[in-house]
């Protein structure tokens, strides 16, 4: 584990197989200036419909599972199976 930024982002494995992240997306998404478009997201009502999930001023965490490309292949190859790429069903 190698906490980065003041501790406020937290990496376990290896960029080169399979990697953990945890980090607080509302600061990364001050610094990029995409607050707005993300509070708007978090702010979506959560499973009963009255109170959404997210909380002005509250930390928002993100965990992210990261995987190689080589990782992504070896998968395809031992299953026989093809994933498709983002770019593919991404609206242009």
């Amino acid at each position: 584990m190698r906490p980065q930024r003041g501790g406020l982002r937290y990496l376990f494995g290896s960029s080169s197989g399979l990697q953990f992240s945890v980090y607080r997306k509302d600061l990364k998404a001050c610094k990029r200036v995409k607050l707005d478009w993300w509070e708007s997201v978090w702010n979506e009502c959560g499973e009963d419909l009255d109170r959404p999930y997210y909380r002005e001023g509250k930390p928002v965490w993100r965990l992210e599972w990261r995987y190689h490309h080589s990782v992504v292949q070896q998968v395809q190859d031992q299953h026989d199976r093809s994933f498709r790429k983002y770019t593919d069903g991404a609206p242009s």
